[in-house]
C-alpha cells in the first residue's frame, strides 16, 4: 500500500480493501536519509518514501508534477543533469536523491486555494488566464456553509518596479 501515492494518483492499487482480521503498520521513516527530494514546480514538494522501481518520473508524478515537464537531477553525491521525459522515466531514484522540476510552460504557475471548500490545496494555473471561479471549480467548489461575499485574495507582492505594481499603486 501507499496512501501518498494513492492521494496523488488516485490508483486503487495503492489503496487495498481491509479484512477481518488484517493489521497495518506503518513504519518509521527517516525522511532526511532515506527519503528523496522533490522542488520546484510540483503542487506537492517535499520528502518521499521510495518504493523499488522508483524513477525520477514516478517521483515527479506523485508529487504533482505538470505534464512534459523538466527534470534536473540530482544523485546524492553526484552531479546534477538535466533529464529529457524518456531518461526521467528510466532513472532510478535512491535515498537522498534530489529532484528538481520546471515547467516546460513559461506563463505556468500555481495558487492555494483554502477555506470552505471541497479540496483545500495548491493548484496550477497560467498568470493571467486563470480566474478565482477557475481555481474554485479545480478545488472542488464551494462547501454548503461557505460565505462567498467574505472571499479574499491575497496576491504575493511583485517586483517593487513591475507595471503590476504601478497599476496597483
Amino acid at each position: 500500500m501507499d496512501i501518498t501515492r494513492y492521494f496523488a494518483t488516485g490508483d486503487t492499487r495503492f489503496n487495498p480493501y481491509l479484512r477481518d482480521g488484517d493489521r497495518v503498520m506503518l513504519p518509521a521513516f527517516a525522511p532526511r536519509r532515506e527519503g528523496a527530494f522533490v522542488s520546484g514546480a510540483v503542487l506537492r514538494p517535499g520528502v518521499y518514501d521510495l518504493r523499488d522501481g522508483d524513477t525520477v518520473a514516478d517521483l515527479g508524478a506523485v508529487a504533482g508534477a505538470p505534464e512534459n515537464a523538466q527534470f534536473r537531477f540530482q544523485p546524492a553525491g553526484g552531479a546534477p543533469r538535466t533529464l529529457t521525459v524518456a531518461e526521467a522515466a528510466r532513472q532510478p531514484v535512491g535515498p537522498r536523491d534530489q529532484i528538481a522540476v520546471a515547467d516546460a510552460d513559461p506563463l505556468a504557475g500555481a495558487a492555494a486555494a483554502e477555506g470552505a471548500i471541497a479540496y483545500p490545496g495548491v493548484y496550477p494555473v497560467r498568470s493571467g488566464e486563470t480566474t478565482v471561479g477557475a481555481l474554485v471549480e479545480l478545488a472542488g467548489g464551494l462547501t454548503p456553509d461557505a460565505l462567498p461575499r467574505a472571499a479574499y485574495l491575497e496576491r504575493t507582492a511583485a517586483a517593487p518596479d513591475s507595471a503590476e505594481v504601478a497599476d496597483l499603486q
